[in-house]
């Protein structure tokens, strides 16, 4: 069983080592992957053992002084339909993919990812504090041994007394307990089940 605070290390190392990217010598600033020996590890991943959460908040509900994050609701669907759709090897399968969103995505790429993703399966569910509270420990609970855990968020944050804020959409600024911490995020996952 892996502690919940462990779930950003292992999310972070299967990115970090999913593809290792080469500047082209002949194409200046242009990326390449890297063919390399596949270690053991990557070989035993499965896709289907792994689940994400990608949390994208464009409107606050009842805080009307903080701005809306525009593309908010884009980024969270680009990012897991790039996770989970393209590339030879997806980290995640769709049917395995929750969108918490407050807001539409704004551009026709993203609207047609977002299409794509539910149409695969990838569930849309609101993105309130408890409910992403709720989503992260589900989503945790569905990774298999040879799984990882994906999560992002595309929100406001600020940071106060050492301590890193994400607004939900029903936080309020001016009260910290109505957002999330990366406290309220890790403390209480379940422990890891199979697929």
């Amino acid at each position: 069983m892996r502690g919940a605070g462990n779930w950003w290390r292992v999310a972070a190392a299967a990115l970090c080592g999913a593809a290792a990217f080469h500047v082209g010598a002949q194409e200046p600033r242009a990326a390449q992957l890297v063919p390399s020996a596949e270690p053991k590890a990557a070989r035993e991943f499965d896709p289907a053992q792994s689940a994400a959460l990608f949390v994208g908040v464009r409107q606050f509900t009842y805080d009307h002084s903080l701005a809306e994050v525009r593309y908010a609701a884009d980024d969270a669907v680009d990012l897991a339909y790039a996770l989970a759709m393209e590339g030879p090897v997806p980290l995640v399968e769709p049917r395995r993919v929750v969108l918490a969103l407050s807001g539409d995505p704004q551009k026709p790429a993203s609207r047609a990812h977002l299409e794509a993703l539910k149409k695969a399966g990838a569930e849309v569910r609101p993105a309130g504090q408890n409910d992403i509270i709720a989503l992260l420990e589900e989503q945790a609970s569905r990774v298999g041994p040879k799984g990882i855990f994906i999560t992002g968020f595309a929100t406001h944050a600020f940071a106060a007394g050492g301590q890193l804020y994400l607004l939900a959409s029903g936080s309020l600024f001016r009260r910290p307990e109505s957002s999330l911490t990366t406290t309220t995020c890790s403390t209480s996952s379940p422990p890891r089940r199979g697929p």
